[in-house]
């Protein structure tokens, strides 16, 4: 017979503030770093401040394997646009630690502003914050 484990811990959240202006276009930036054994619940961004690009503006979320793993294509021109993870990628694990990532796109006058909230909600393996009886 199986031993239940009476071992439980919370989910942690990281939140990070990034400058969409600031950002490189076409190149993933590290925005959140995940520890070794991390498994992620959740990933999303939240439109703070809009751009103020040309024609497009756009924000992908993904991490180090693909770039818009979690989030494609977030219309930064619009503030309080949101998108969340993809739920069929719920689950990751990263061994051997990693990070999430950002990719601007635009296409005509760049961004000279625009503020985006980058989440993510993990758990770490063999991680304990309290014993359930």
């Amino acid at each position: 017979m199986t031993t239940l484990s009476v071992e439980r811990q919370y989910p942690i959240a990281a939140i990070e503030e990034v400058d969409y202006h600031e950002l490189p276009t076409g190149q993933p930036v590290n925005v959140i770093k995940l520890p070794v054994n991390a498994i992620v619940l959740s990933v999303g961004a939240f439109v703070e401040a809009a751009t103020n690009s040309g024609n497009t503006s756009v924000l992908d979320i993904g991490d180090g394997d693909t770039g818009d793993l979690y989030v494609t294509d977030l219309n930064t021109q619009v503030a309080g646009e949101s998108e969340t993870i993809d739920l069929t990628e719920v689950g990751k694990k990263y061994p051997s630690g990693g990070y999430i990532t950002a990719t601007r796109a635009e296409a005509g006058t760049p961004a000279t502003a625009g503020k985006i909230r980058i989440f993510a909600t993990y758990v770490v393996l063999n991680r304990v914050n309290e014993v359930q009886t």
